[in-house]
């Protein structure tokens, strides 16, 4: 039965404050990676990036390398799953209709990606969390064993998948970067770079991958959309629709399995209500946090000396990695004398998706060529300090917003177009982000 009652969004003092504590430090980690990826083409290895021209590159591309790829997004993916059975439980406590609620916000979050594609980065990943997100109104109403079973189904599986291809990969030896290019040349870039094209007609020319490139520094509005559109092709849907071989068809669909299966740990942890009894849950944090130790010990060991255990146990290295991470936020923001040094963060937490979008938005600007056209004239060791110049101003930002209104621009706009109706921006009371944490803190243990 339809119910006629007003959709209310999460109060303010109901939220997990720890959470959006770890959304909020995990978006550093997304930036780090996110600021290279938008001044690389898209062919230069995850391990490596464009126009590195000094040690302090060589530097920062090994430690962003070593301690961010594929260590934050793993957080968010895990984070999205919780978030997701979060909400359809509310829903249908307030009498509302879960699934049908939860499916408009999915397609919601897939225009925001389409237009982050269109207009900011081929690199979004919001499209996948909502095509992918919409498969969890199946896993909704399963037990926590169940659930638990299905996931270590998953990774098993995803796991015995990738020990095959890295076999593969070695009898032949390949590897998964050169699907899209066979070599890569980096003094050839940046060589190609030196030459200025000052004409569209020049740039339209261009035949090879490298001085496609050069479109992203010189090109104009229109001949970027159109070159990150093809881009997105290639890194997002070339595998699935038109792959070199079989064993990158099954490379592309195991990236989006193992995005489902973190969604699926995290509807566990929601289901176990891990975060929301977080005293009675310490033993299972605890263990988990050091298994999670072990794990990423021992394949990031393995994996940085050898390629074929870098493959082998890609479904659990980054995820594992990402896993210490949380349970090192969790366990100090549960001791006195980091709680309330680390609770500001919070704020950048709780408006992540608008500040996800408005920092690739800043990098863009600052990279293409319709902005101020810095792509290939920086390399890393620059673009970290960039990276937290902008996280800083995110920081200051939404502390600054979230003292006046109750969300992010954007995550209100999600919120009214999800449930249909208005929505209150400004809080009853000022300061209300403040306040909220406040309220939080004095309910977790010291």
């Amino acid at each position: 039965m339809k119910n006629n009652q007003l959709t209310t969004p999460t109060a303010p003092h109901e939220r997990i404050v720890l959470l959006d504590v770890i959304r909020g430090l995990a978006l550093f980690g997304i930036l780090l990676v996110n600021a290279p990826s938008l001044n690389s083409p898209i062919w230069i290895s995850e391990s490596d990036f464009a126009f590195k021209t000094n040690t302090w590159d060589y530097i920062v591309t090994n430690f962003i390398y070593l301690f961010a790829t594929d260590k934050f997004y793993p957080i968010f993916s895990l984070l999205f799953g919780l978030s997701a059975i979060l909400f359809m439980e509310n829903m249908a406590k307030q009498g509302n209709d879960p699934i049908r609620l939860f499916i408009r916000r999915m397609v919601i979050l897939f225009f925001f990606g389409a237009v982050q594609v269109v207009f900011i980065w081929w690199g979004d990943i919001l499209v996948v969390y909502a095509v992918l997100g919409l498969g969890l109104v199946l896993f909704y109403k399963l037990s926590a064993r169940l659930l638990l079973m299905i996931i270590y189904t998953f990774f098993l599986v995803l796991t015995m998948i990738h020990i095959g291809l890295a076999y593969y990969h070695w009898q032949n030896d390949y590897y998964p970067d050169e699907v899209m290019v066979e070599a890569t040349d980096e003094s050839a870039i940046s060589e190609s770079h030196e030459e200025d094209p000052t004409t569209a007609t020049e740039i339209s020319n261009f035949s090879n991958e490298d001085e496609m490139d050069l479109i992203y520094h010189y090109g104009s509005f229109m001949q970027i959309l159109e070159q990150r559109l093809q881009d997105y092709y290639l890194v997002s849907l070339a595998g699935i629709v038109k792959p070199v071989n079989f064993a990158n068809f099954i490379r592309y669909l195991t990236y989006y399995l193992h995005l489902f299966a973190i969604f699926l740990l995290g509807a566990w942890l929601q289901k176990r209500k891990i975060f929301q009894h977080i005293d009675d849950n310490w033993p299972i944090i605890t263990n988990l946090g050091l298994y999670a130790t072990v794990v990423a010990f021992i394949t990031h060991l393995l994996s940085a000396h050898f390629d074929f255990f870098a493959e082998a146990f890609y479904p659990i290295s980054g995820l594992s990695m990402g896993i210490v991470y949380i349970f090192i936020i969790t366990f100090l923001f549960h001791k006195k004398n980091w709680k309330k040094p680390l609770a500001p963060f919070a704020a950048v937490g709780k408006m992540s998706l608008s500040n996800y979008l408005l920092s690739n938005f800043i990098l863009s600007l600052l990279f293409y060529g319709y902005g101020f056209g810095l792509y290939s004239k920086i390399g890393p060791g620059t673009q970290l300090w960039i990276t937290i110049a902008i996280y800083i101003g995110l920081f200051l930002l939404s502390t600054f917003w979230l003292k006046h209104y109750r969300f992010g621009p954007l995550e209100w706009l999600w919120r009214v177009l999800t449930y249909g109706q208005k929505v209150a921006m400004k809080p009853s009371t000022p300061s209300i982000i403040v306040g909220q944490i406040k309220h939080n803190l004095s309910d977790n243990r010291d």
